[in-house]
């Protein structure tokens, strides 16, 4: 017997796209200063993902975010995952 896997993926788009309709990267990016060590995607960028992360897996590790995104972006949405990450 295979072994299925059901994702849902109602929920991502739809926190992320509030994220962004507030603009909450864009504020999380003028108003905090990084220093120079940071590298890779922006602050905002990064704080939206985690935010999403926090509210549907209720976990506020930082550390646990990347391997999450890896698993739980479906293949559907792809395409848009350079601009989420």
């Amino acid at each position: 017997m295979e072994n299925l896997q059901v994702l849902r993926i109602d929920d991502i788009p739809l926190l992320y796209a509030q994220l962004k309709e507030l603009d909450m990267q864009g504020i999380i990016d003028r108003s905090v200063v990084t220093h120079g060590n940071r590298s890779g995607i922006s602050l905002g960028h990064l704080v939206s993902v985690w935010l999403c992360y926090l509210l549907i897996e209720s976990d506020h590790q930082l550390n646990s975010v990347e391997p999450w995104v890896e698993v739980q972006l479906p293949e559907s949405i792809e395409k848009k995952r350079p601009e989420i990450l």
